[in-house]
């Protein structure tokens, strides 16, 4: 028993060492992908992540916002400058960039790692390969790259549609304008609250986009790890990580660093 629990632990932990070293080699060829035919690939994922996420998202954010303000305004019978506190607590700090994550993971993640295993399996990649170019490089890297720009892209998309929807929607339940919700919006956020969603969105689109191209491409040599079902491990890891970076980072950031590690006793 305990030997087969030292075998899972070490798969386990090679894996993660495949993540991790996948990972550092797409930041090492960042250069190379401002040179043809790397760049078109990378513009080409890059595309594509967008158009995936905005057919998503254009309905579900603005919608959110304005489910937000509306209960807050009726069910809770605050004002409007309280809306707009909950609206950045829940769109610009927490739910905004996870959200964006989990359609992109959905989205381009399951194409990520389904396309790549069939390029590789059937034997696609090699012919990359015998034309010259890093079937790696080529393949995966930009989708891993891609990957990170557009989980920053969709996550200020999200939040700026759910922001607009709540301001457009708020008049319809409290006598006010969009210049004072503007006004009251503005003065619940802060810089911190982007730096803080800015970071989570671009850790977020690195999971994303390494984890499934490493499952895609069956371990880092792109050859057979005896890997089963790769598209439901790339997804229950992705998430799993993601769940996992949220809840500390979340600590960490407004927890810790703000406010100190050791609190005072009331």
């Amino acid at each position: 028993m305990k030997a087969l629990t030292l075998i899972v632990d070490n798969a386990l932990l090679r894996e993660y060492r495949g993540y991790a070293i996948l990972f550092l080699y797409a930041l090492s060829r960042i250069g190379r992908m401002t040179r043809p035919p790397y760049a078109l690939a990378f513009l080409h994922q890059f595309n594509n992540c967008i158009l995936q996420g905005i057919g998503v998202l254009t309905m579900r954010a603005t919608g959110l916002g304005l489910i937000i303000v509306a209960y807050v305004l009726t069910v809770l019978a605050a004002d409007s400058g309280a809306a707009m506190q909950v609206l950045v607590i829940v769109i610009f700090r927490e739910g905004g960039a996870m959200l964006a994550a989990v359609v992109l993971l959905l989205k381009v993640g399951t194409e990520n790692t389904s396309r790549l295993n069939a390029l590789w399996r059937s034997g696609e990649a090699g012919y990359v390969d015998n034309l010259g170019l890093s079937a790696f490089d080529y393949l995966v890297v930009p989708r891993i790259l891609a990957a990170i720009c557009a989980a920053v892209m969709l996550t200020l998309y999200f939040q700026l549609l759910a922001a607009m929807g709540a301001m457009l929607g708020s008049p319809l339940f409290i006598d006010t304008t969009f210049d004072q919700l503007f006004e009251q919006l503005a003065g619940q956020f802060d810089v911190a609250d982007f730096c803080y969603t800015l970071i989570k969105s671009v850790i977020f689109g690195a999971i994303i986009g390494t984890v499934s191209c490493y499952h895609g491409s069956v371990g880092i040599g792109g050859r057979g790890q005896g890997i089963r079902n790769p598209l439901a491990r790339s997804l229950l890891r992705s998430f799993f990580f993601m769940t996992l970076f949220n809840a500390l980072f979340a600590y960490l950031f407004y927890g810790v660093l703000l406010f100190g590690l050791i609190r005072t006793p009331v």
